[in-house]
């Protein structure tokens, strides 16, 4: 596949490229025609005037909302390595952090973790994936920024390959320059994760490139790279963890981080670090 600016569609993770393939895991909606640039989230914003040559984005939490099948695949996963979660936990605290993370935080002993790992990756793989739905008005906001000429790209602590497949089953592919993820075992920080995506972009200049993610991982992963940080409240972040992690910019909806990525570049590099609204 190759990307509208005429060469190879970039994906990796750990110092590989690959070229993404056709992903038939699932049918893949339909593209809408991108509206102009002054219609929706990206309000007034031209080519040359915005803010940011790169914006990355986390998944889960900020494209889009996971909480069901990543949850039942936790379940899934403990109940497989005797484990098994009190149905009435809630678990939503899962989404963001790395697998192994999670399952020791669980309770999941160190000689079963990777039997708990490998029924997690089956069952999300063949499921769980599928049961995530779309943030409100975030795939427009992709779109519009990606014809604008921002070059936009994944940067997910999940395995390169859930990242593919559920941007491919969103129909969002061709707007990702790199889709950028996690080895299979999750080896990577996503400090490495964010790093590995700035290479696969050709190495942008930091301060224009912004971090959006949910977490305090995606905060810290783009303050160690040294890219402007931008916290979405919607997504699974506690309350204030995000201004405790350091955030440049805290948005509340996507229609406001639209704006914010669409700012007079004066006035983006005025950062509101540690304010969360």
């Amino acid at each position: 596949m190759t990307s509208d600016r005429g060469g190879p569609r970039r994906t990796g993770y750990g110092g590989a490229i690959t070229l993404v393939g056709v992903l038939n895991a699932s049918p893949v909606t339909p593209v809408p025609q991108v509206a102009p640039l002054d219609a929706g989230p990206v309000m007034g914003a031209r080519r040359g005037v915005l803010p940011y040559d790169a914006v990355l984005f986390d998944l889960d939490g900020t494209l889009t909302d996971p909480e069901v099948g990543i949850t039942a695949s936790y379940r899934y996963a403990l109940d497989v390595v005797d484990r098994s979660a009190d149905p009435d936990a809630d678990l939503s605290w899962v989404i963001g952090p790395p697998l192994r993370e999670n399952l020791t935080l669980l309770g999941v002993p160190v000689a079963d973790l990777p039997a708990a790992a490998d029924a997690y990756r089956r069952r999300h793989l063949d499921v769980g994936l599928y049961e995530a739905v779309l943030v409100p008005g975030i795939a427009d906001l992709v779109r519009r920024l990606d014809a604008a000429g921002v070059l936009v790209a994944l940067a997910t602590a999940k395995p390169t390959l859930e990242g593919e497949l559920t941007l491919a089953h969103f129909g969002l592919t061709s707007s990702f320059a790199v889709i950028g993820g996690n080895t299979d075992s999750g080896s990577l920080s996503k400090a490495e994760v964010v790093a590995d995506a700035l290479r696969l972009l050709g190495s942008p200049d930091p301060e224009r490139v912004a971090m959006v993610g949910d977490r305090r991982h995606d905060i810290e992963g783009a303050t160690v790279n040294g890219v402007t940080s931008v916290g979405v409240a919607w997504g699974f972040a506690a309350d204030g963890e995000l201004a405790a992690a350091g955030a440049d910019h805290v948005v509340s909806s996507v229609a406001e981080l639209g704006q914010l990525l669409a700012r007079p570049r004066a006035h983006a590099a005025t950062r509101t670090r540690g304010t969360n609204r």
